[in-house]
């Protein structure tokens, strides 16, 4: 008897898989007939598709495309840079009141002329020739509107970068520079500390060798930005020595060729 009724509700579960089956007597009818207790009525559910987030990616955030890492050294020489503007500007205006007769910190036109000493640090594909480094000359002339403050344009020529990677072997770079610069100073006597910085044009005439890779931005003309500082001591009141040292940083057509320069030379104040 238990095996007839086990393949009856075998046959009935399949059938009703498969066909409708009407009962008069409703829900409670059809249990009792399939051999089952009655179940409570079911609750319709909202059926929704599980959905899972995955993150991209784990770690830090990329960089968007076309951002450039930040250059620490940079950053570092700029902060170092507002920090002793800083200083320089609150000494110099606490020192102006007591030398403003001083023959040495006087305003007034001055004209210099002297040489340079620059040290390639060329970026990117240009950085693949080994360049060299180069002699150059600098000529500059200013005026000086306060004890603390002035204003200098300052040409720099360099005369010859050369190649030790480039085919013919021996390749150089020439470079024309002119920028206007700002001047801070700290007037002690003849003593003059500064901090300059400003903007200008580099010019690169580099060989065909250079010019011909297109891939490479150290031929043409185009704007550059100047930072550095440097010391003018006074022999008299007319005539100074001066040394200095700057960081220039091209854009576009010359975007490769960052340099240092170290100038010295004489200047005459009128």
């Amino acid at each position: 008897m238990i095996e007839v009724r086990a393949v009856v509700r075998v046959r009935a579960q399949r059938v009703r898989h498969k066909l409708p089956i009407s009962y008069p007597h409703g829900r409670k009818a059809r249990d009792r007939s399939l051999g089952r207790a009655a179940l409570p009525p079911t609750s319709s559910v909202e059926e929704r598709p599980i959905t899972q987030t995955w993150p991209l990616s784990r770690g830090r955030e990329r960089p968007r495309k076309g951002a450039q890492p930040v250059n620490k050294f940079e950053r570092g020489a700029w902060l170092v840079g507002v920090a002793v503007l800083a200083m320089s500007l609150s000494v110099g205006m606490a020192r102006a009141e007591h030398h403003s007769d001083d023959p040495f910190n006087r305003p007034g036109p001055y004209v210099g002329l002297g040489a340079s000493w620059m040290v390639e640090g060329f970026q990117d594909r240009t950085a693949s020739g080994d360049f060299g480094n180069s002699w150059g000359g600098n000529a500059r002339f200013g005026y000086r509107l306060h004890e603390i403050f002035g204003l200098e344009g300052i040409y720099e020529y360099g005369d010859d970068f050369g190649a030790h990677q480039v085919v013919p072997e021996g390749a150089r770079i020439r470079t024309h520079s002119f920028s206007v610069n700002g001047k801070l100073i700290v007037p002690v006597g003849r003593f003059n500390p500064y901090l300059m910085g400003g903007v200008g044009f580099l010019n690169a005439d580099a060989d065909r060798s250079i010019s011909s890779r297109s891939n490479w931005d150290a031929d043409g003309t185009s704007f550059m930005g100047r930072f550095g500082g440097g010391v003018d001591l006074w022999a008299t009141e007319n005539i100074a020595l001066y040394v200095d040292a700057a960081y220039t940083i091209p854009v576009d057509e010359v975007s490769d060729l960052n340099h240092f320069s170290l100038g010295w030379g004489a200047k005459y104040a009128f």
